[in-house]
């Protein structure tokens, strides 16, 4: 059972064949390779369904996603995706195919969600003219984290599972779910100061229909910066 959890957790972290053969967890992928066959097997069919799940979910995912920050404040949108960060990282604790596949599901969507999300938020909060500079200082801190694989992996392998690791994540999403609700909040006060300013409250496509009219472009950017010092 504490074997399974181990395996189980790697794959989650897209190690390919437990981390040895992609790469992704250094070294001897933390010991799974004295796995019993049946083990193994599981970890294969694990892989496999992953495999599947994350891009045809991601591209039936793409629809709700569109929809949602089309039609709806910014903050819900990143509600949506710091609940299912939460409820991610709190299926990977729990051993049993079941779990998993439920985690590979909720990740689906996630992944979706994640760079669009982002980036209405970078641009809708700093400016279109901005949005290259902010996007690849993005990208930049994301690769960097993304070396913290191999110490985890060396880290988990010492711990003999991925356990403390994923409760350690699963206590990070808890906290970040603070931010959509601070969002929510600046709605409400600039909301209060001026319901026509703020495009936080706005749908996007009422902003840009409301943008495209305007002639006088200095205008609507004090009008960003405006509902920016309101939050």
């Amino acid at each position: 059972r504490h074997r399974r959890r181990h395996v189980s957790s790697c794959v989650c972290l897209g190690g390919g064949r437990g981390g040895g053969d992609g790469g992704g967890g250094g070294g001897d992928g933390g010991g799974e390779q004295d796995l019993p066959p049946e083990e193994e097997a599981v970890v294969l069919g694990l892989c496999g369904a992953f495999a599947w799940i994350l891009p045809l979910g991601g591209l039936v995912m793409t629809g709700p996603v569109g929809a949602m920050l089309d039609n709806a404040p910014v903050w819900c949108s990143v509600l949506c995706l710091s609940v299912a960060a939460v409820v991610h990282s709190a299926l990977v604790l729990f051993p049993g195919n079941v779990w998993q596949m439920a985690g590979f599901l909720i990740f689906a969507y996630y992944r979706a969600a994640l760079f669009g999300t982002a980036a209405t938020m970078v641009s809708f909060t700093f400016g279109q003219e901005n949005f290259g500079k902010l996007w690849g200082l993005l990208y930049l801190g994301a690769g960097l984290l993304n070396l913290c694989i191999f110490p985890l992996a060396d880290l988990a392998k010492y711990l003999g599972s991925f356990e403390e690791i994923n409760m350690g994540f699963c206590s990070m999403s808890v906290v970040i779910l603070a931010y959509p609700f601070w969002l929510w909040r600046c709605d409400r006060a600039a909301a209060a100061a001026d319901p026509n300013a703020p495009f936080f409250i706005k749908s996007k496509v009422e902003y840009w229909e409301r943008t495209l009219h305007e002639t006088n472009v200095e205008e609507i950017r004090m009008d960003m910066r405006r509902a920016l010092a309101r939050v």
